[in-house]
Parts: C-alpha cells; sequence; structure tokens
C-alpha cells in the first residue's frame, strides 16, 4: 500500500480513496448522462454519409488507404521420436486387437477425439456390392474391415499428435 500511496502521491490511504471514488462517480454519471443523451437517437448509414459530404474537402479528416495485417503461425514439426512413438504406439494396438483379442471399439472410445465414430466404435460399412460371393469375400470383408478400422485409429491418433 505504501508504494500505491507514493505513487499516486498520496499522505494516506484514506485520502488515496477518497480521490478514487470522486474519479469513479464522476465517470459513472458522464456515463449515465450520455446515455440519456444518445439513447433515443438513430442514425442511418445515409445520414452519415451526408454529414461527412457537408465538411469542406480541405477539412475532412484523412484516412490511410492501405492496411496491413499480420498472423503468427507457428507450424511444430514434428520430431522423428515422435513419429516412431505414434507407430509403436499403433502397432500396439494392432496387436492388442489382432492377437490378444482386444475391442476395437473399447480403442476407439478411449483413444478417438471424433464425435461421429464414438457411437457406432469406429465401425465403417463396406460396399458389399463390389466384393466377390462366398466364403473368400465374407473373410476378404473381414480383413478389410480390420484394415479400415485400423487406418481410422491411424488417422487419429495422428491428427491428435500433429494437429492440437
Amino acid at each position: 500500500m505504501s508504494k500505491l500511496l507514493k505513487f499516486y502521491k498520496k499522505d494516506s490511504e484514506q485520502a488515496l480513496r477518497d480521490e478514487m471514488y470522486a474519479i469513479n462517480k464522476n465517470a459513472y454519471l458522464a456515463q449515465e448522462m450520455q446515455g440519456k443523451v444518445t439513447g433515443d437517437i438513430e442514425v442511418t448509414p445515409e445520414e452519415v454519409r451526408t454529414f461527412f459530404n457537408d465538411i469542406p474537402k480541405d477539412e475532412r479528416p484523412t484516412f490511410g488507404t492501405e492496411l496491413k495485417l499480420a498472423e503468427i503461425v507457428i507450424i511444430p514439426e514434428v520430431t522423428e521420436e515422435a513419429k516412431q512413438a505414434v507407430i509403436d504406439k499403433l502397432k500396439g494396438f494392432k496387436v492388442d486387437i489382432e492377437e490378444n483379442g482386444s475391442s476395437f471399439t473399447t480403442k476407439v472410445l478411449f483413444y478417438t477425439e471424433d464425435a461421429a465414430s464414438e457411437p457406432d466404435g469406429g465401425k465403417n460399412t463396406l460396399n458389399r456390392k463390389t466384393a466377390k460371393n462366398g466364403e473368400r469375400s465374407s473373410e476378404m470383408l473381414r480383413s478389410q474391415c480390420k484394415k479400415v478400422k485400423f487406418l481410422n485409429l491411424l488417422k487419429l491418433i495422428l491428427d491428435t499428435i500433429l494437429f492440437t
């Protein structure tokens, strides 16, 4: 508090409080008065244009015709270690699903950030009309389904790591 008093060049805390109160009270009253004066006024663009054009050309304010905008974009570079860590994690998922009988749906629910994948557990539908008939086609569809699910999981994890 002593630094504050010294900064505002006041002798006591009460003197500082009184001055701050007066400043805030005046600002509030000015805001209220401005609201009463301008509250019911409606100005159309045409009125603004007319007002501006009524000002003599040599007295008009000048505005710059050029506007510069800038955006700082930082794209993080993914290290080889991070890429390898993702690949290792995905291979672990694949082994866990194919060899240990883990549920792909559970993996999707735990690791996806895609809200559309959650309700159906990452299930993708395949066009069965393009597949051949018989046992071979059902086996092919099962293997394709596993590959598509794995690729979707891979994409989700890579998107999560690269873009978050």
